[in-house]
């Protein structure tokens, strides 16, 4: 099938308020089998792994280096991830991009750490991003959104958003910023918080803790 359906399909269910689809998530990209398909988590090189292996959604973490560029990175700390040490925001973009993403098992990979801008242009007409801005982020975006109409790339991502940044947003939304309202999922943990974001933002899409 075109490589631009399953984003239609994707999107359609997810704007639709009457659609019954059950859409399937890979958490970070999918890489339970990372070293075969030389795609660690959060890689460019997992975008196309995702689509290929029939994911809708691709779920990815967004921080901010120290001189304000956004990259793709879910631990807080880059340990875990690459063969660096330290915390993503002490970072420039130039340092991170030195270092070496490692598979699951510790080793090693030539994936580069990505930013959410070149995940946008790799994963535009085939894959939709599930984006959490990781803490801190909620204040910045406006930038995000700005880069998302550069690349006319709303297609391609959703951004997941705690709860507690209601006001933030509200008050992005007061001083003019706009964006389609399957663009942020709030995250929600009860009633109260559920309706609150349904008579403040009317989204199309939201997420719902359960136990």
């Amino acid at each position: 099938e075109p490589v631009s359906s399953n984003v239609a399909r994707t999107m359609k269910a997810i704007r639709s308020p009457n659609s019954s689809a059950v859409l399937g998530a890979a958490h970070r990209g999918g890489y339970e089998q990372d070293k075969v398909d030389f795609a660690p988590e959060n890689s460019i090189e997992n975008i196309l792994n995702c689509h290929r292996r029939g994911y809708d959604l691709y779920e990815t973490d967004i921080q901010r280096s120290k001189d304000g560029h956004f990259v793709i990175i879910h631990d807080k700390t880059i340990d875990r991830e690459t063969n660096g040490v330290g915390e993503v925001r002490d970072m420039t973009l130039t340092e991170l991009k030195h270092l070496r993403k490692r598979f699951r098992d510790g080793s090693l990979s030539s994936a580069r750490i990505a930013t959410f801008e070149e995940f946008l242009i790799h994963g535009k007409g085939h894959t939709v991003f599930k984006a959490d801005l990781k803490p801190g982020l909620s204040a910045h975006f406006k930038e995000l959104i700005e880069l998302v109409k550069k690349l006319d790339a709303f297609d391609t991502v959703i951004f997941r958003v705690p709860y507690n940044a209601v006001s933030l947003f509200a008050q992005h939304r007061a001083d003019g910023l706009t964006w389609p309202r399957s663009t942020v999922m709030f995250r929600v943990k009860d009633r109260k918080q559920l309706d609150n974001v349904i008579e403040t933002f009317n989204p199309s899409v939201i997420h719902i803790d359960v136990s």
